[in-house]
């Protein structure tokens, strides 16, 4: 029985009658259970008064159990009839009581220790017994609960399932690959495919490739990061329309934790983004508004605070910031009455919706500044509809306000003048009626008020014009013009007497239409001015008759001095040119001096008949300027270089001092300004008896392309007094009588000049100081061609400069220093050797010494000697500087070791030139004495060359002709370029000269053609002609015009004797490159021949420069004809009909004959030295391809002229 209520399995009663067999008594099992307590569980064969008696005690004591215990009625209070209570605690395995084994008997006992052991194998048995119903129970419940979890789980994912279905987003998982294992419908319907299609498929299934690729890297961060991917992307259609969508990927693991995949969701968001766009555009449309809006914006709120406001807004009120106002209302920027109007009117638009539009307000700022505002204020609603604040606009008008306060002013002004005008005013209907008047025309018109003459006067045309088609003239040339001036007619007033009136009126029109709506005008009486008229013209009468009268005696008077000019001229040529003569023959002293009295009074006299000329025309208006380009540099220098002479002979030292600045091309008249500077600087020379004389040139500003200049000359003559400076400037006077007498002079000079200098954009103004000297600066205001030409070469060499003059010592120092020189100055010879010395010793020697002939202490040449005789300093070379009239010769020079030779004052190009070539280690000195007459001598090794002359101009040809033969030359002659083809192709020649221009073929196709003849070897086999080309102009731009064409020379016309020789030299062995063509590559363009030849105007040069005609008879051989009187002859045989020509094809209007007749004047004028009349025919040439035959007529009234002045001059020289 024991062991079948051990087995495993038995129920608890069966262990419970085991543990009351084992103990001999009652036994009950109790258990605890969690819910219940204490229960029995196993009392089979108990009675339930057992049950009843054991379960209080047990409850009550069993929290105490913890082994066997046993209780006797002594112990505890058992129920009545009991008296004995055994208890064994069963307890599971983690040591917690489940419940006891309890025995009862009514007799006091003991268990003896069988009993107790049997006991707890029993306890141990119902240990088991309930730990398995315990698993049983457990397992039962997670059984249930795992069925319950199912149909959870069931019923969620048929909820997910359902959810996912119904979402709009398209939702999808991918494994590690990037195949889709889930989608939803709204995926399925993005892609148009069954969810069968898509299980299994990539994105290159189902995507284009480079979205797909996007796709596939999307997924690869995911995975490799393992953080979500969230962002919107824009996906373009192949129509392109842009499509944008959110996505979102997040990893998917799996139980352990491991990628399995991805899952994802997308969707489009091209609505949102297009109106987040939108409202990203209005917000910076706001943004736009509030930040540049010239008026003031703002947004406030039913408290009537600021929520937003515009930076016009902030300004106004006086803050930089816009935010700051946020929060603020009216009563912290504007006065309290304002303010509280403005909260005012926002109560009134929150309470009615209705707004306030466009009203004038006046804000007043606590500083007391007052601004006027155009505002509107609206309320400002929600989406809803409901008012939530107020929003408002402000234009600040203060500036408007205050022109209209100005305006309402001046009108008001305007409507008393009006009414208070001397002069009538009016408006009248186009149909010629008064609309409105003012009292001074009722007035003039002869009525009381303006009432009764806008309703008398109805039918102006009639009513009120003596002539009423002026009224219809008056209204026609309105309607035309729609303004008319000074109108004059003759009127009615009211009591028939007639009245002169000038009217100025105009049409008003309707600026939409263009009707028009009214005249109005002034009306002035004039009635007294027409009688004054009629005096006047009466006057006037008189006066035009001694007007004409007046104009024909100084018409007369003109022609009196041109003819008695004329006249005077020819004699005064002929005593100056035999005076020189004489002087170049053996004379006595007195012989001598009563020669140079005649010559030097003769130039006076030519010089006050000059000045009288000049004031002339002056006096008559007809001086005329020319607007040329010009250099102002060689203008002075060569002035200078004309007068110095003079000057050296006195004892009087000259030097110049031309700004670095000064541009290198002008635009004026240079001749004028030869003949100020030749009037001030011979003034400075004649008051100047000892010291020095400056000619300057400074730039005084440059605005643009103008160039204002001074030019001044300085003195230390005698100077003026303070009180006749302002007479010096008037007609025929100097500053004294004692002057005039002293130094003579017509006293026009000045006041000519100063007339030129203002008629130049400038003047003349004197500062002097008696007994120290006097300087003339005259300004003037020149068109800029060309600017500074750049900086000479560098030329760093020290060199030493000595000269008792400070002004020549400045004048080096201020060329040399441009130049990069360093320059020492000393004024006498010994002061010079001790520098030099001391330099040397110091170990920085002079590179060269420029010493002046005559120094205080020792002439120039001895100072030579005696540096050379130093060995210090003997290598020093030595430049001598004297004087126009101290040429020395250089082999004197040589002989003493000067290494050149300069003139002062010098030349900007000589003294660079000079700098050159000590720069170089070359000579400065020539090879041989100062050149005198040309003779035989000088033709290429001793023998004479046969030369072909092609010219068509017959003065040009025999002049040419002469120079030639007499250089010992046979010379043919060809009068075209036909003509020279023929004659070379006939015979062979040493050399060509060819006219440029001429007839039939010109220089340049005849120089083309004989260079195709010669490769064509139609001349033979001889050498290439040497083609010299000849021309009267020397433009930039010639010499390479004569080289592309052919020819191997250039030269000018007329011919220079000097440069001929060395020319032809060249022609007998002409090397290769040809000179022409080194001469290109290593000198600057020549300056143009209008710069020199026509630069100046006819009236400031000789009619004729007896220079080219005396070098001419240099070369007349005894027994000879002169070939002076033969050009002469064949110029007044010739010229004329040149001129005729011109004259024939003006009035044909034939401008190339008037160019080439003009051309050819020109050139035969130039080769005489008709300087004046070869400027005119250059001008006329210039002109005529203008087209503007009245400037061509005139041009050709001056040639005229001018010719007309040169054969007496040439005349004279016939027999000279």
């Amino acid at each position: 029985m024991m062991n079948a209520a051990l087995r495993p399995g038995g129920t608890l009663d069966e262990l419970a009658n085991l543990a009351a067999q084992v103990s001999v008594a009652p036994a009950a099992i109790i258990v605890l259970e969690e819910r219940l307590g204490w229960i029995p569980a196993g009392h089979t064969g108990c009675s339930p008064e057992f049950i009843e008696v054991v379960l209080p005690v047990i409850s009550r004591v069993a929290v105490s159990i913890h082994d066997w215990i046993e209780l006797r009625d002594a112990q505890t209070q058992l129920p009545e009839g009991w008296r004995w209570l055994s208890c064994l605690p069963i307890r599971l395995p983690s040591g917690a009581v489940a419940g006891v084994i309890a025995v009862l008997d009514r007799s006091p006992r003991r268990l003896n220790p069988g009993q107790r052991a049997g006991l707890q194998t029993v306890a141990r048995q119902v240990m088991v017994h309930l730990e398995l119903r315990r698993q049983a129970t457990d397992l039962a419940t997670t059984t249930e609960q795992h069925r319950q979890t199912e149909t959870r789980l069931r019923d969620n994912e048929a909820y997910f399932q359902a959810l996912v279905e119904s979402l709009p987003q398209n939702i999808f998982r991918k494994d590690l690959n990037g195949r889709f294992t889930f989608v939803n419908g709204a995926f399925c319907r993005t892609v148009k495919r069954h969810k069968s299609q898509l299980i299994g498929v990539t994105d290159f299934d189902l995507f284009p490739e480079e979205l797909s690729r996007r796709y596939v890297e999307d997924d690869r961060l995911v995975i490799s990061t393992g953080n979500a991917l969230e962002k919107t992307e824009v996906n373009v259609t192949p129509d392109g329309q842009r499509h944008w969508f959110h996505v979102i990927k997040t990893l998917l693991l799996d139980a352990s934790g491991q990628p399995v995949g991805l899952q994802g969701s997308f969707w489009e968001v091209t609505q949102e983004k297009r109106i987040e766009e939108q409202l990203a555009q209005e917000r910076d449309l706001l943004h736009a508004l509030l930040e540049h809006a010239p008026d003031a914006i703002y947004f406030k709120d039913l408290d009537s605070r600021i929520t937003r406001a515009s930076r016009a807004l902030a300004h106004r009120v006086g803050i930089s910031d816009p935010n700051q106002l946020i929060g603020k209302t009216d009563h912290d920027f504007f006065d309290r009455q304002y303010a509280d109007a403005a909260r005012s009117d926002e109560l009134a638009i929150i309470q009615t919706g209705q707004p306030i539009l466009g009203r004038l307000e006046k804000e007043s700022l606590p500083n007391g500044r007052v601004r006027w505002a155009l505002t509107s204020k609206m309320p400002l609603r929600s989406p809803d509809g409901q008012i939530v604040g107020t929003f408002g606009l402000s234009r600040d008008i203060t500036e408007l306000q205050t022109a209209r306060e100005q305006l309402e002013r001046t009108e008001a002004n305007y409507r008393g003048l009006v009414q208070n005008a001397v002069d009538g005013i009016f408006q009248t209907s186009p149909d010629g009626r008064y609309l409105n008047a003012n009292l001074a025309l009722a007035k003039m018109y002869g009525f009381d008020t303006v009432d009764e003459l806008l309703a008398s006067r109805t039918d102006i045309e009639h009513q009120l014009y003596v002539d009423p088609k002026q009224r219809d003239r008056f209204e026609e040339l309105l309607n035309r013009n729609d303004k008319i001036d000074h109108f004059d007619s003759e009127v009615y007033r009211k009591n028939g007497r007639k009245i002169w009136i000038s009217e100025n009126a105009r049409a008003v029109r309707d600026p939409s239409t263009g009707e028009l709506l009214y005249y109005e005008g002034t009306v002035e009486d004039i009635t007294a001015r027409k009688r004054a008229e009629k005096d006047l013209n009466e006057a006037n009468s008189a006066l035009a008759a001694a007007r004409d009268v007046a104009i024909e005696s100084a018409r007369a008077k003109s022609q009196f001095l041109a003819n008695t000019s004329h006249e005077i001229r020819t004699p005064m040529n002929g005593i100056i040119g035999f005076a020189r003569l004489l002087l170049d023959t053996p004379l006595s002293p007195e012989q001598r001096e009563y020669a140079d009295t005649v010559l030097h009074s003769a130039q006076n006299l030519l010089k006050v008949l000059n000045d009288i000329l000049d004031f002339s025309k002056i006096e008559s208006g007809k001086l005329a300027f020319e607007n040329i380009e010009f250099d102002l540099r060689p203008i002075v220098e060569d002035t200078v270089e004309l007068l110095v002479e003079i000057a050296q002979a006195k004892g009087v030292e000259v030097a110049t001092r031309i700004d670095h600045q000064l541009p290198a091309m002008l635009r004026g008249d240079p001749g004028r300004i030869r003949q100020v500077l030749t009037n001030l600087l011979g003034n400075a020379i004649k008051f100047t008896q000892k010291g020095e004389v400056t000619v300057g040139i400074e730039v005084l500003e440059i605005p643009g392309q103008r160039c204002r200049i001074a030019c001044w000359v300085r003195d230390t003559g005698i100077g003026i007094e303070p009180a006749a400076l302002g007479r010096i400037f008037q007609e025929f006077t100097q500053a004294d009588g004692s002057t005039t007498r002293r130094f003579g002079g017509t006293g026009l000079g000045l006041s000519i000049s100063r007339e030129l200098a203002r008629r130049m954009g400038g003047d003349i103004e004197v500062s002097s100081e008696p007994g120290h000297g006097s300087t003339f600066t005259m300004t003037g205001v020149f068109e800029i061609v060309s600017h500074a030409p750049a900086a000479p070469t560098p030329c760093p060499l020290k060199l030493l400069i000595a000269d008792a003059h400070a002004a020549t010592c400045e004048s080096f120092e201020h060329e040399l220093g441009r130049c990069g020189a360093l320059v020492t100055q000393v004024p006498t010879a010994a002061a010079a050797i001790d520098s030099l010395r001391q330099a040397a010793e110091a170990g920085h020697p002079f590179d060269a010494a420029f010493i002046a002939l005559q120094l205080p202490d020792m002439d120039g040449l001895t100072v030579a000697h005696e540096v050379h005789c130093i060995a210090a300093i003997a290598s020093v070379r030595i430049i001598l500087v004297a004087a126009v009239s101290q040429r020395p010769d250089p082999n004197l020079l040589r002989t003493v070791g000067i290494a050149g030779h300069l003139v002062k004052p010098f030349k900007q190009s000589r003294l660079r030139e000079a700098l050159r070539a000590l720069a170089a280690g070359e000579s400065l000195l020539s090879g041989s004495s100062p050149t005198g007459s040309i003779s035989r001598t000088n033709t290429p090794t001793g023998r004479s060359l046969k030369l072909l002359l092609a010219e068509d101009n017959l003065v040009n040809q025999k002049l040419a002709v002469t120079q030639l033969r007499r250089l010992g030359h046979s010379v043919a002659v060809a009068s075209n370029g036909r003509e020279t083809l023929q004659a070379l192709q006939q015979a062979s020649f040493d050399a060509v000269f060819l006219d440029c221009q001429m007839p039939e073929l010109d220089g340049y196709e005849t120089a083309r053609e004989i260079r195709r003849l010669e490769a064509d070897r139609k001349l033979g086999n001889r050498p290439p002609t040497f083609v010299i080309a000849l021309t009267a102009n020397a433009m930039a731009g010639d010499r390479e015009k004569c080289l592309a064409a052919g020819m191997d020379e250039f030269l000018t016309k007329p011919l220079d004797l000097d440069q001929l020789p060395s020319v032809l030299n060249r022609a007998v062995g002409a090397p290769q490159p040809s000179p022409l063509e080194s001469a290109l590559s290593t000198s600057a363009p020549s300056r143009p021949i209008s710069q020199t030849s026509e630069a100046s105007r006819p009236d400031s040069m000789p009619i004729l420069d007896p220079s080219l005609l005396d070098s001419l008879r240099t070369l007349r051989f005894d027994g000879e004809p002169d070939p002076v009187t033969e050009i002469i002859d064949l110029f007044l045989r010739d010229t004329p009909s040149r001129l005729e020509e011109a004259i024939a094809s003006f009035h044909r209007r034939n401008a190339p004959g008037v160019q080439e007749a003009a051309h050819t004047l020109k050139g035969s004028a130039n080769n005489l030295g008709a300087r004046r009349l070869g400027a005119a025919a250059g001008r006329l040439e210039n002109q005529a391809s203008t087209g503007r035959w009245d400037l061509i007529d005139e041009l050709l009234q001056a040639a005229t002229t001018e010719l007309h002045l040169l054969i007496p001059e040439l005349e004279s020289q016939r027999f000279h």
